[in-house]
């Protein structure tokens, strides 16, 4: 069997000598028609395989246009393969400009993001500079009562280098006027110091005259009371009862959330003799509130 060059070969010699047969047999004079358009019959259908140009073809009435005759091409409802990437990357991994999503890594920003005029609600969202401006103070700003502890300003309070050795206020005056003394007769001798450290009033009492009442009492100075812990404070005080110095200590009471000061003869809370010279003195540290 000959091989496919030899065959194209032999099919080739024999084609020049079928051209040199018709040259020299067909065309003796060396003659013939040279122009296509000048040869006979070409109105001929001498090529029945093809469709004539006169032949009606109506596209539309052809069956199976429905079909998916070429898929090598998309369909107009189809989709490219990646068509959703740019630069090889999915859509949903860009930023879009609506619409919730979570970004990962670090972004920098060359200038500053601009946030929209509402106010953060939750712990994790950024906070404005207009809502930090009306919401927090600045570093050389000062908060409303920030010189106050526990509600009084610094004033009230003595300082640490202040002379605690000094008379304070008489009892006239802080109690507003006359504070009011129980217990004796006209106008006692009296020295009543205060000062206040927080929340502990400090008191120096002396007072001595004629009794006239088995009871003794002293008010606070005005605006102070005693602290409510849900018991009276007791102190111990001098004492000296219708002329006679008790050889045992008194006793001053504070009731519970009281405004005023008891002294009594002794622990046991005995009454004064209502005649006679009368005399209580002492160093008092009430708690108030």
């Amino acid at each position: 069997m000959k091989s496919f060059e030899e065959t194209v070969i032999s099919r080739l010699q024999l084609l020049e000598r079928e051209v040199e047969r018709l040259r020299v047999k067909e065309r003796p004079d060396g003659g013939g028609v040279t122009d296509h358009g000048a040869l006979t019959g070409l109105a001929d259908n001498d090529h029945p395989q093809y469709r004539l140009v006169a032949d009606a073809i109506d596209h539309g009435a052809l069956s199976g246009l429905a079909d998916n005759d070429h898929p090598q091409y998309l369909l107009t409802s189809g989709k490219a393969a990646d068509a959703d990437k740019l630069d090889n990357i999915d859509s949903t991994g860009f930023v879009q400009t609506t619409g919730n999503q979570s970004v990962g890594g670090i972004k920098t920003f060359t200038s500053i993001p601009v946030l929209p005029a509402t106010n953060p609600t939750t712990a994790n969202q950024a906070v404005r500079k207009g809502f930090a401006d009306a919401t927090y103070l600045g570093i050389t700003a000062k908060a409303a009562d920030a010189d106050k502890l526990n509600g009084q300003l610094a004033s009230y309070y003595a300082l640490a280098t202040h002379n605690h050795n000094g008379v304070y206020i008489p009892l006239t005056n802080f109690a507003g006027s006359n504070a009011a003394i129980v217990g004796w007769t006209g106008t006692p001798a009296k020295q009543i110091t205060y000062v206040v450290v927080g929340k502990i009033l400090l008191m120096s009492v002396y007072i001595q005259g004629t009794s006239n009442a088995t009871t003794t009492r002293i008010d606070l100075p005005t605006g102070i009371t005693g602290a409510t812990h849900g018991i009276s404070q007791l102190h111990p005080c001098r004492v000296v009862n219708n002329g006679t110095l008790a050889t045992s200590p008194g006793i001053a009471i504070l009731p519970n959330a009281g405004t005023y000061i008891d002294f009594y003869t002794n622990y046991a809370g005995a009454a004064w003799t209502a005649t006679g010279t009368k005399q209580v003195s002492g160093n008092f540290a009430w708690l108030i509130d």
